[in-house]
């Protein structure tokens, strides 16, 4: 990537050959600003403009034609979660106006997801919520044994969520069902049930 050295930064695919990515902090721990985008045809590397904050261990997610980047916090903050947004608009290659109140609370937002619906969900205690306007309206409670949440992602109309009861015991997976809001309880092999830092997808 440009800039040097970079971790706990956001990053999204358009799912159309473009990578963006955003914040993180530097080898002095520094809360990054800065964003760039990858052109996988191209394999090339472009700056975007500056967001007006840097943003630590932030959330990306592309939503309706944006590049949202969630939450994270600034250098003199480590480790409080800010609730504000902001999102990069392809189009005008600009970025909107920092929308202060985008979670309810100051959390980490890395269960923070874009739906096929243009919905938005996240885990939130024990329940799944979605934004409605400017609230977050609860859809479903998580299966009780889902209290450790590590990853969320979201595929054809389906919430997939991995967790464990407790901290340091095996990872489970279940699917929550967008339409009938049904939870299925998926298998899985125990060589695939330990910690999860990160993760994405791969549709073959």
């Amino acid at each position: 990537m440009l800039g040097g050295p970079r971790t706990f930064f956001g990053c999204v695919s358009d799912q159309d050959g473009m990578v963006y990515v955003a914040g993180g902090h530097n080898g002095e721990k520094m809360a990054l600003r800065s964003a760039m985008v990858y052109d996988v045809a191209k394999d090339e590397w472009a700056m975007l403009p500056d967001m007006a904050m840097g943003r630590d261990e932030c959330k990306a997610i592309f939503h309706v034609g944006k590049f949202h980047v969630i939450g994270g916090y600034y250098t003199e903050k480590q480790g409080r979660f800010e609730r504000s947004t902001e999102a990069f608009d392809v189009a005008t290659w600009q970025w909107g106006h920092v929308e202060e109140d985008f979670l309810e609370d100051g959390m980490c937002p890395r269960t923070c997801v874009d739906g096929d619906d243009e919905a938005v969900y996240m885990c939130k205690g024990d329940d799944i919520v979605t934004k409605d306007g400017s609230t977050w309206q609860s859809i479903a409670k998580l299966p009780a044994e889902l209290c450790n949440i590590t990853y969320v992602a979201t595929c054809h109309g389906k919430l997939l969520v991995i967790g464990s009861p407790r901290f340091s015991q095996p990872n489970i997976a279940y699917n929550l069902d967008l339409k009938a809001n049904t939870w299925t309880r998926l298998e899985t092999p125990m060589k695939f049930s330990g910690h999860v830092q990160s993760g994405c997808y791969l549709e073959i």
